[in-house]
């Protein structure tokens, strides 16, 4: 396979195989044992089968994101001390750091991100935020970093980033829907390279009671949120 031609489809090299054709070698390879023993069930309602085919689709399944995600090379920083952080980020910065991902024990204010940010050029780190600062309150952040782009005479838009706020977690300081509505057009209009919501394990044990937290991540993804 010639893998030097640029805007070559590697793949046209490959005859597509129906999924009636794929069924048949698994049953082949499966002998006497049915596809469905080996489908997940994580509840009565919420079944994962481990084969899934371009045949199950009329269209293909739009992406999570538009854009791809990026790697980067992130570094954790504790913010109970702005000054104390800033310090941290800028030497993870110089060694090679990319971006920053800031644990805030509370809501950060104006005089907060002055000291956090002191030096640091926001535009160009990937800009990441956790902790309970994030899941009491998210808006207060991108408020506090939209006073910052001011400061500092950047666009909001320049920066990119995550906000660890994950609704369903029971965690969260503000579970409303309509605040979460707000927010995230909030966040389409003057941050659109941050993503806002997370959903992860839900804290306890899992559904089927085993404490299995690959369960608890499925289960997570699958339940409503609360509304407020």
């Amino acid at each position: 396979m010639d893998t030097t031609k640029p805007g070559k489809d590697f793949f046209a090299e490959f005859p597509p195989v129906s999924k009636d054709a794929w069924l048949q070698k698994i049953a082949k390879d499966l002998k006497d044992r049915p596809l469905d023993d080996l489908n997940w069930q994580v509840s009565d309602a919420f079944v994962v089968s481990p084969f899934a085919h371009a045949d199950d689709f009329k269209e293909p399944p739009l992406p999570l994101f538009a854009e791809p995600g990026h790697w980067e090379i992130c570094e954790d920083v504790p913010a109970t001390d702005p000054v104390v952080a800033n310090r941290q980020t800028l030497e993870a910065l110089q060694g090679g750091a990319g971006g920053i991902r800031f644990y805030l024990d509370g809501a950060p204010d104006r005089t907060f991100f002055t000291h956090l940010f002191d030096g640091i050029y926001a535009d160009f780190i990937g800009l990441h935020f956790t902790g309970p600062g994030v899941t009491q309150n998210p808006g207060a952040v991108l408020a506090g970093l939209e006073t910052l782009a001011k400061a500092k005479n950047i666009t909001t838009s320049s920066l990119h980033g995550t906000l660890d706020f994950d609704p369903a977690s029971g965690t969260a300081g503000i579970v409303d829907w309509r605040y979460l509505a707000d927010l995230m057009e909030y966040a389409r209009d003057r941050f659109p390279g941050f993503r806002l919501v997370t959903i992860g394990p839900t804290p306890g044990p899992s559904p089927d009671g085993r404490g299995d937290a690959t369960l608890n991540v499925a289960f997570g993804a699958t339940s409503p949120l609360p509304s407020g």
